[in-house]
């Protein structure tokens, strides 16, 4: 291996540990800057992707163990949707650090079981310098060290982030449009069309029906929890939605459905069996995510941000760990990787009648 030009020559393998909460990197400054304003990425390293890809192609190994932050950093946020290595077969996993603090000594990169790239920073993240030498013994052991923890973390799974629309009207849209990304990369159905298909007409009520239906008959695995009967509404909608909501909700709700169309979509639902009447809990929350599904609920944001006012807000669940549910928050205003403990969380999905749908790709 040449130690001047370490990524493109090593031999076998490569290892890297990052932990800081923050890197200072000039080149992505705009880009950082762009992700706070909007929640989305408007660049990937695709110069990275390319080196990664070749590695791999080449037979070679890439491997990241990122140690996260217990509460994510707008940096680590960026960080996690911005991660390009993974298009190209970088394997990344993650862990938080605060399980490994008395370990964690500095950032490294690790080759060929013998050499070590000590990554120094400022405490700000400001890069130092890349010190590439010889592993002594003890380096190698922590290393081996480093790769058991990876072995043990989860797999950082990169899902899509779409935003809301600018007049915050399409949030059930953005995060089934995640979804779909997620399992079909090359999925590009644009917005607007997306929108009639998941069921959006202008001045109504969105309900998931017409998004579940597509998935079904698109080749996914669909399940659809809420206590909500199907069958009491499709015999006899309006008399029903005022027994579950009220007079006024509930008459505002039936004057704001186009109750014909999800009478059929409902039809369509029960008989393939996705829709099942039960209250969801967190235990089907994990259960879906560690089965390989996405899972999208509805909760309270006015809840969650701490206000008086209900905000009904749908959101993909992407992960979970022992403190927070973490979730895309498709806005307004936009948030990638939001977080929230699972108090919260509960608190947020129980202000309004749990659903849950869970989604996966197995055609």
């Amino acid at each position: 291996m040449d130690i001047n030009n370490p990524f493109e020559t090593f031999e076998r393998y490569a290892f890297r540990l990052e932990a800081l909460p923050e890197y200072i990197v000039s080149e992505e400054v705009e880009s950082l800057k762009h992700f706070q304003e909007t929640g989305l990425i408007n660049s990937s390293d695709s110069e990275w992707t390319e080196l990664v890809g070749s590695n791999i192609n080449a037979g070679k190994k890439m491997e990241r163990l990122r140690l996260l932050s217990d509460h994510l950093t707008d940096y680590e946020r960026y960080e996690l949707q911005a991660y390009s290595g993974p298009e190209g077969g970088e394997q990344i996993h993650v862990a938080l650090k605060k399980d490994y603090l008395e370990e964690y000594i500095y950032d490294f990169w690790f080759f060929d079981d013998k050499w070590i790239a000590q990554v120094n920073y400022e405490e700000d993240g400001t890069f130092i310098s890349f010190d590439v030498r010889s592993a002594t013994q003890a380096e190698i052991e922590a290393y081996s060290y480093w790769h058991s923890v990876y072995e043990n973390a989860e797999q950082l799974r990169q899902i899509p982030f779409v935003a809301n629309t600018v007049d915050d009207t399409h949030c059930l849209q953005a995060a089934y449009m995640s979804v779909a990304k997620y399992f079909d990369p090359n999925f590009s159905v644009p917005m607007d069309e997306w929108s009639e298909l998941t069921g959006y007409e202008e001045g109504l009520g969105t309900w998931a029906n017409a998004g579940l239906v597509w998935f079904k008959e698109n080749g996914y695995d669909v399940k659809h929890y809420e206590l909500f009967d199907f069958e009491e509404f499709i015999r006899r909608p309006k008399e029903y939605m005022i027994e579950v909501n009220g007079e006024e909700a509930g008459k505002w709700g039936f004057e704001h459905t186009n109750v014909p169309a999800e009478i059929e979509r409902m039809k369509k639902l029960v008989s393939s069996g996705i829709a099942e009447k039960r209250r969801p809990s967190i235990e089907d929350i994990k259960y879906f995510i560690d089965n390989g599904y996405l899972v999208r609920v509805t909760i309270n944001c006015g809840t969650l941000d701490g206000t008086q006012e209900y905000v009904g807000h749908a959101i993909i669940i992407t992960s979970y760990n022992n403190n927070y549910v973490q979730f895309h928050d498709p806005g307004s205003p936009p948030i990638p990787n939001r977080q929230a403990t699972y108090e919260e969380f509960e608190a947020a999905w129980s202000d309004q009648e749990k659903e849950l749908d869970a989604i996966k790709l197995v055609g």
